[in-house]
């Protein structure tokens, strides 16, 4: 599985889990807890509303009040959305490079 259908995936999972922790879905999609870690990341800087609870019953969750409308895109056109946005930050002079 590429990691950009493993990304919305991923996204499509959040929506129906209360509270999770990184192995489980780690488990779940047979990747190990760092690379699960970096989706996480990935999500959070596109603006998906992650929390983090630490402690013995801790985990994620999605935040609830900020929680994102249902994705209304075939799968087809998400993987486009996806991929136009992954490619576009390649490009060094991008006018959409907004680091600089």
């Amino acid at each position: 599985m590429s990691r950009t259908v493993r990304l919305l995936e991923l996204l499509v999972r959040l929506q129906t889990l209360r509270q999770f922790t990184v192995q489980a879905l780690a488990d779940e999609f047979g990747v190990s807890r760092r690379t699960m870690l970096r989706d996480l990341q990935s999500l959070s800087e596109l603006g998906v509303p992650l929390a983090a609870t630490s402690g013995p019953h801790g985990g994620y969750r999605l935040i609830r009040e900020q929680q994102l409308p249902p994705l209304m895109l075939t799968a087809d056109e998400a993987i486009a959305l996806v991929v136009s946005y992954e490619s576009l930050q390649q490009y060094a002079d991008s006018p959409f490079d907004f680091d600089k």
